[in-house]
Parts: C-alpha cells; structure tokens; sequence
C-alpha cells in the first residue's frame, strides 16, 4: 500500500508539482519528482504523474496519457475525434464529411477512411505535422484495420475484384499484396501483437456469402501473417464482427448478435481453450470494443 504526498507552487506563470510516493507503513520514498508546467498543461501533468505512480507500484505502463478515436454522427455526416482516454480534451478531426474505421498507428499518426470523394477512401493523418495523405484510392472500398510496427506494415480490406478482401501495404500505399482470394467477403483484419497472426470476419461459411448483405452470416477467422493456414475460430448463432486482438496476445474481443445486426453483445475468446464468454450481453446496442494499451480496460459504444 502506498499514498501520495505533494504540493503545488507558482511562479508567474509556471507552476511547480513536487510529489513523492510513499510506502504507507513505513513513509520510505519510493520516487520524488518535481514537475514544471503551465497552467494549460496540468490535465497532462496529473496524468502523467498517475502513470508513473503505476510504473513504479505494478511495473506497467499505464494509459492515462493515451488518447481514444472515435467518430460522431452529426445529421448526414459522421465525423472523426479524438479525446483523452478519460473522455476530456475532446477535439473535432474531421467536418461535414462520413468517416469510418480509424485506426491509431502510433501516438501522433491514425488512418482513418472517408467518402468524400464519393468513394471509401483510406486516409493517414498526422496529428503533429498537421497533414493529411489519401494512401489508397482504388476503385471499391479502402479500409484501414489494424497496423503492426513491427513489419511497418497496415492490413487493409480492399474490394479491388468486387468482393472484399484483406490485404498488406505500407502506410504510404505502396507495396500492396492480397492476403484472401475467394468469393466471399473477408473484412476487418486485426494483428495479433507479435505480428504472426491476423484474425478478420468473413461470411465464407454463409449459405449464399457475398450476396447475403445486410443479413450476412459473419464469422471470425484467423491465419498466419502470410496468409496460411486460414481457419475458422467462432461458430456462435448469428453473426461475429469487429474483433480486436489482446495486448498480451491471449484473446480477442468481439461482437456478436443477430445477421441482422439489431442485437449486439461484447464477447472475450480466449487463444488457449477457444471458447467464446459473454462480456457484455443486454438489451443494449454494444459494439466496436477495444482494448487499452495496458489490456486493463475496454472502450466501446452503446446506445
């Protein structure tokens, strides 16, 4: 058990945060640190002193300076923001323009698609530079999902021959390569975190795939990072979607309910049994869950 003790002075316009950890029994310091900021910063300043008090009592990283992308209907448009992961700090991307599917790539960068060209373009957005790139513009749909460091590489769905399948490229659009070939719609790619193993949604097992639409019979797929050995991982009633991969690389969350997508809950599938658990299931609308970088926490929307 630990407490914290600290105090607040100023300067003209800085101010100064002197805080120190302590064991709570025996008042031994575990870490003193002075902090420096300005009177915009002291949001930033808290949280990274909450992280750091975390470091030092559990070993891990925490979240409390990560930040969350989501998207906003507003009338006919749907726009994209980005807000602190406590919901503060809100602030507007993207105006009069439908927005799906961002995707962080590192703390400053995300890909996000949008039709304002008429057409689901993938763009990348660089929040410190302030510049915005169109990397895929091919004919059909262009849709970022998921982005492994370690290959510098995104999986994207792309529907270059009509129906929807998954694909590699570099994040400039270069270097594009199909990782699916069959008649049916493979979509949403998610890397697992050591960059071996991708787990996307398919209607492949569907009855009529490709041409079920909006009552498609989507189930969860996994295979190797080359495209190999693609099998089937979900088999519950009704359709699966929007998995997203465990930091720890154990377990997938994802949505589940009926084809036609009127009943959603929040499913955990552990890697080691392969047995789906119900996360979040009740009257509500929930979906597009996420894991924080700490794989402590889960964001999702619900009505």
């Amino acid at each position: 058990t630990a407490i914290v003790e600290g105090t607040v002075s100023a300067e003209g316009e800085r101010y100064y945060l002197d805080a120190k950890l302590l064991d709570y029994t025996s008042r031994e310091v575990i870490f003193s640190k002075r902090y420096s900021f300005v009177e915009a910063a002291k949001r930033i300043v808290a949280h990274h002193l909450s992280d750091e008090i975390l470091f030092f009592l559990m070993g891990e990283q925490g979240i409390a300076t990560t930040r969350i992308l989501f998207t906003r209907r507003e009338g006919q448009h749907k726009n994209l923001y980005v807000a602190d992961y406590d919901g503060f700090a809100e602030r507007k991307i993207t105006g009069g323009e439908l927005v799906v599917s961002p995707e962080w790539l590192d703390a400053q960068r995300f890909c996000f698609t949008s039709y304002r060209r008429d057409n689901p373009d993938c763009y990348l957005m660089d929040l410190a530079a302030n510049t915005r790139t169109n990397i895929s513009h091919r004919q059909g749909i262009n849709i970022a999902g998921s982005w492994f460091q370690g290959s510098g590489e995104l999986a994207m769905t792309l529907s270059l021959k009509g129906n929807s399948e998954i694909y590699l490229m570099n994040p400039d659009g270069s270097n594009q390569r199909p990782l699916t070939d069959n008649d049916a719609d493979d979509t949403s790619p998610t890397w697992s975190p050591d960059g071996t193993r991708i787990a996307f949604e398919s209607d492949r097992d569907d009855p009529n795939p490709h041409a079920c639409f909006p009552n498609c019979d989507y189930n969860l797929y996994v295979m190797n990072a080359d495209g190999s050995e693609q099998r089937r991982l979900t088999n519950l009633p009704g359709a699966e979607w929007h998995a997203s991969w465990s930091p720890d690389g154990r377990a997938l969350l994802f949505t589940a309910g009926d084809t036609g997508y009127t009943s959603m809950g929040i499913y955990t599938l552990s890697l080691d049994s392969g047995e789906p658990q119900p996360l979040l299931v009740d009257e509500f609308e929930n979906d597009a869950a996420d894991w924080s970088p700490d794989g402590m926490q889960i964001a999702f929307s619900s009505n």
